[in-house]
């Protein structure tokens, strides 16, 4: 790893720590309250692994006690990294991206968190191949905020389904949602869309049955470009990108 290379990924670090830091103070929350997914879909391995190790020498702006969460969007690209990842370097791959049934077991028992569980048969399937390997799955039922034609994910009227259905999922342990707002929205737009996803998160987990398996705690919002309005909402976990690598690779 270059000297350049680190210092610049160093202090985009730095600054999308102060931007967590400071969303967080004006809506009087913890930065602890708030986890960063570095998402590595912009660049090439030997990068990724190079913010890895940034990340990892970042001690002191991040919770010793947090691993460090690379995201990644697709499957191929996921089952590469893991093929050259150095052996020292531990990091908790979240899969951000659309799922495909086929992919299944391509991405089960790796990662630490699938973010894009947007359908029910998804849901049935990624149980069944994990009940039939003795595996648990987290993941994160992703639901749509705009009418954006790329956004995939459920809808508030999908949610009573999803409840009946939550007891047949053995093997899948669901920890919140998680949604993106609309490509041109303002703002405002997306502080409402995020807050409108909070209160979906809030209407679910007053009709879960109390316990700790019940681990619904995560709210998988904001990426570079509305990250305030995400965590003004109570965003858990922040998808960031493209400012991790601002100034390189025309990001």
């Amino acid at each position: 790893m270059s000297g350049s290379l680190s210092e610049r990924l160093s202090e985009n670090i730095r600054v999308v720590r102060q931007q967590i830091a400071d969303a967080c103070e004006q809506a009087r929350r913890s930065a602890t309250d708030v986890q960063l997914v570095a998402v590595t879909k912009y660049v090439d391995t030997p990068t990724a692994i190079a913010l890895a190790r940034c990340l990892a020498e970042d001690i002191e702006n991040r919770d010793a006690n947090s691993p460090i969460i690379l995201g990644e969007n697709r499957p191929q690209v996921l089952q590469q990294r893991w093929l050259d990842w150095p052996a020292d370097l531990n990091v908790a791959w979240h899969l951000i991206g659309h799922l495909q049934t086929n992919k299944i077991k391509v991405v089960v028992g790796r990662t630490a968190l699938i973010h894009s569980l947007d359908r029910v048969d998804l849901i049935d399937k990624l149980n069944d191949y994990a009940g039939n390997n003795d595996l648990l799955v987290s993941g994160l039922l992703e639901f749509r905020l705009s009418a954006d034609a790329d956004k995939h994910g459920f809808s508030d009227a999908d949610v009573p389904q999803l409840l009946e259905r939550w007891p047949t999922w053995s093997n899948v342990k669901l920890c919140g949602v998680m949604g993106m707002s609309g490509q041109t929205a303002s703002p405002s737009d997306a502080r409402r869309q995020f807050e409108g996803l909070r209160e979906t998160f809030v209407r679910i987990q007053s009709q879960l049955p109390s316990g700790p398996i019940w681990n619904w705690r995560e709210l998988s919002m904001g990426m570079s470009g509305d990250l305030p309005q995400a965590i003004a909402a109570g965003a858990t976990l922040v998808r960031i990108g493209s400012a991790l690598f601002r100034g390189l690779l025309n990001c």
